[in-house]
């Protein structure tokens, strides 16, 4: 129901910017019409996001990592990467998040955001690699190979 309001005010919106509605009545008419379709909720797809932390001595971290993926059908939310009770971002290691996500499309970029943590003494982060699997379509890789060594995001392109 609350899609079907959302989407009788966006319908009312447009046309009267456009000047298709003649008056309350017209309005009134657009608003009845819209709230007859049914809009179906978005897909959930999921997602696996593997991030490989570099090989270096000092590359592992507990600093906070959050991604946003970028695809051709819009973007995800920053997404914390964090399973409490885990030591996540160690030296070598690859670290598996999966997360139902709205089907963003075909993955065009990933955005790393690195925030260091108080009183943190590894803060510092050697990004390797970010893979990402949807079920039904191949792997997306996004090599890094670089440090993070301040809080700061970065943008990575599909390789």
């Amino acid at each position: 129901m609350r899609v079907r309001t959302v989407l009788t005010a966006v319908c009312t919106a447009a046309m009267l910017t456009a000047g298709l509605t003649a008056g309350v009545a017209g309005a009134a008419s657009a608003s009845a019409s819209a709230a007859q379709l049914d809009v179906a909720p978005l897909a959930s797809v999921n997602y696996v996001i593997s991030i490989t932390t570099g090989n270096l001595s000092g590359a592992g971290t507990n600093s906070k990592v959050e991604v946003r993926i970028n695809g051709s059908q819009g973007s995800s939310p920053f997404l914390e990467l964090n399973d409490p009770g885990r030591d996540e971002f160690e030296r070598g290691d690859t670290n598996n998040f999966g997360r139902a996500l709205a089907d963003l499309g075909t993955l065009r970029s990933v955005d790393v955001r690195f925030t260091r943590r108080s009183g943190d003494e590894h803060f510092e982060w050697h990004l390797a690699l970010i893979r990402i699997h949807r079920a039904g379509h191949e792997l997306a890789d996004f090599p890094y190979h670089q440090w993070f060594r301040q809080s700061q995001t970065v943008n990575i392109p599909v390789a």
